[in-house]
């Protein structure tokens, strides 16, 4: 998330027991006035937080803790329609990031220009395809970053960043769900060692791709392979005989 100005103590025992789910309800009840804004917010972060303290929650003045309520997956979908009309950018970019948001509020959220904002939506598997594309046409690294963080980017948009020149992006790719065995090959080849040396780890390489990168320029690549599980015998063999 960006950074938001709260005071919190990682080891505060109170807002720790805030955000427990084994925490009694009526020690929960007690905390939703406490002064703490860090331990409110623990407390809206509480995945078991009943749904009468969760409306409570939502009208907080802190925006850190109404944002931990849009994204808490108990949140009822009118209250979450109601933080689109958050006037904080903090609150919009929780709300983005819940795994509970359905599409058509995912997709509203698209209509505010803040990169803040979608790049939660570009790795939130819950964002419709065409609004995925229409995130690709981004300069913005963070929001193509995630593009490949989210489980449902299709092939096409992977394809597209696999021209990507930021390697860390690039090398991201081949052990995506979505990743084909062509555009793997494509990886194979890659003038990077650091792409080519995660296209080694696959574990459902295709012979073809064994082949070619077992005959890698950079040595790290073949060890890499060689430790891959699924690589034929003969190729392993191969490899380890022209190390001796």
């Amino acid at each position: 998330m960006e950074n938001l100005s709260i005071h919190y103590n990682e080891n505060d025992p109170i807002a720790e027991l805030g955000v427990n789910k084994s925490t009694p309800l009526w020690f929960l009840q007690k905390l939703i006035n406490n002064k703490s804004e860090w331990v409110r917010t623990r407390l809206a972060d509480n995945p078991s937080l009943p749904v009468d303290m969760i409306y409570t929650l939502a009208k907080d003045e802190s925006e850190a803790v109404r944002g931990a309520i849009a994204d808490n997956l108990n949140t009822p979908l009118d209250l979450l329609e109601t933080f689109l009309k958050d006037e904080s950018i903090w609150v919009k970019s929780r709300l983005a990031d819940n795994l509970g948001a359905p599409p058509e509020i995912l997709e509203k959220l698209y209509k505010f220009e803040s990169d803040s904002v979608r790049k939660y939506l570009a790795s939130n598997k819950n964002t419709p395809i065409n609004i995925l594309e229409e995130l690709l046409k981004s300069n913005n690294i963070h929001i193509r970053w995630n593009l490949i963080s989210n489980p449902i980017t299709p092939l096409h948009i992977l394809t597209t960043l696999a021209k990507e020149s930021n390697v860390d992006i690039r090398k991201s790719i081949p052990l995506h769900q979505n990743c084909s065995n062509e555009l793997l090959l494509k990886l194979a080849k890659d003038e990077d060692f650091e792409v080519r040396n995660v296209v080694a780890m696959h574990p459902t390489l295709p012979k073809e791709i064994f082949e070619i990168l077992s005959r890698d320029e950079d040595i790290r690549v073949q060890l890499t392979l060689v430790r891959n599980e699924n690589i034929p015998e003969d190729i392993k063999d191969k490899i380890l005989k022209h190390l001796i």
